[in-house]
């Protein structure tokens, strides 16, 4: 609190108690620069891809005899692009003047998932194929720090069924799952599912019209046949008599 001109009185007294004074200026500095002292910190980025700190997040108790006017950060706001660690400085500067810096390490962290838009409604289709049916499958999603996110599609036994935004995959009767995990580059992800339903409701009769491949044969065509092989046999015994 004395830093600077300060005005003293020198006081002289001889042995027959006679006293005589005079003044003097004397002049205080402080020439010594804070103690600075940081500590390395995590953050998040929120939803959009942005976290904000501030020198106080940085500070682990730097002091300084005349006390401390100020500290600042050389950088206090972060984005997508500084994913990692990243090294800040932080000065302070006591009420004299006097400064000094020392760094830290800042590192960011991805930790919000990909965000779904869009995803195929639940699909309902009637079985023509003894193979199964063909399903197109598609998702659209984004992320605030990767565009180029990965997809895979799964089925309701967790087999992969394919990688990508869009994808074909066959589906035989009866209900099933199909399951997008996307994920980005911080491997934060998400998940959709697609409902998926092959029926069969249609006539054995019609289905065999559709299907002539399939069609059984005709039991009236097969005893025709049978008729025409026991008459064959029958000719050919009479022909043997007639001979005899």
């Amino acid at each position: 609190t004395n830093v600077g001109a300060n005005t003293v009185t020198l006081t002289v007294t001889d042995n027959n108690s006679n006293v005589s004074t005079a003044t003097a200026s004397v002049t205080v500095e402080d020439n010594v620069v804070p103690v600075v002292v940081t500590q390395n910190i995590t953050v998040d980025l929120d939803a959009f891809g942005n976290v904000s700190i501030t020198p106080q997040d940085v500070d682990d108790g730097s002091s300084d005899a005349c006390g401390i006017a100020s500290l600042v950060l050389d950088k206090t706001a972060f984005g997508c692009p500084e994913l990692g660690p990243n090294t800040v400085t932080l000065t302070a500067t006591d009420v004299n003047g006097n400064s000094a810096s020392a760094q830290a390490t800042v590192t960011v962290r991805d930790v919000t998932a990909p965000v779904i838009g869009t995803i195929t409604d639940p699909v309902t289709l009637e079985c023509t194929n003894p193979a199964g049916e063909i399903v197109g499958l598609s998702v659209t999603a984004s992320d605030a720090c990767d565009p180029d996110l990965d997809y895979k599609w799964f089925d309701e036994f967790n087999e992969l069924l394919d990688n990508g935004a869009s994808i074909s995959a066959t589906f035989g009767l009866g209900m099933h799952q199909a399951r997008v995990v996307v994920t980005d580059g911080s491997d934060n992800f998400t998940e959709g599912i697609v409902s998926i339903v092959v029926k069969d409701t249609t006539p054995a009769e019609i289905e065999a019209a559709l299907n002539p491949a399939k069609k059984p044969k005709s039991k009236k065509s097969n005893k025709s046949s049978k008729s025409s092989k026991s008459s064959k046999s029958s000719n050919d015994y009479y022909q043997v008599l007639a001979q005899a």
